[in-house]
């Protein structure tokens, strides 16, 4: 099990990822919606100060849409 609470919430933007590869797309919860955050160049250490969590893409996913209920895993 992981150590953080979860909450379920509709994608505001969609997220992308590569098959074959385990993503972890830092999000913000805004208005009840999920905000994906930059995670491609200076951006990705100011993402992680920002993030309220994180969802998990797996390997064999190419992500999720917009509108798509995703599980948030909350950092506090």
């Amino acid at each position: 099990t992981w150590p953080y609470r979860s909450v379920r919430a509709p994608l505001a933007r969609k997220i992308s990822s590569q098959i074959g590869r385990l993503d972890y797309a830092r999000v913000r919860l805004e208005d009840g919606r999920v905000e994906p955050l930059s995670v491609a160049g200076a951006s990705v250490l100011s993402s992680t100060t920002r993030a309220d969590g994180f969802v998990v893409i797996d390997d064999d996913s190419e992500g999720f849409p917009a509108g798509a209920e995703v599980d948030v895993w909350l950092y506090a």
